[in-house]
């Protein structure tokens, strides 16, 4: 007896194309502020960077 499964014939697959996922977008700001304060950074670069973290109120304060 044939089974019925064995004789079919195979189907083309298809392969599944992905989509690229989407690029960032950057965006650029000027800092004149920065640019000024960083002038005096000697170029050999020996100095330190202390960052105090976003303008809040409370950093402000702190630093005042």
């Amino acid at each position: 007896m044939k089974l019925p499964w064995r004789s079919r014939v195979e189907t083309a697959t298809i392969e599944e194309v992905l989509p690229e996922p989407p690029r960032p977008s950057f965006e650029t700001y000027t800092s004149p502020g920065l640019e000024e304060a960083l002038r005096g950074v000697p170029d050999d670069g020996s100095c330190k960077v202390l960052d105090l973290g976003p303008s809040v109120a409370d950093n402000v304060e702190f630093v005042s």
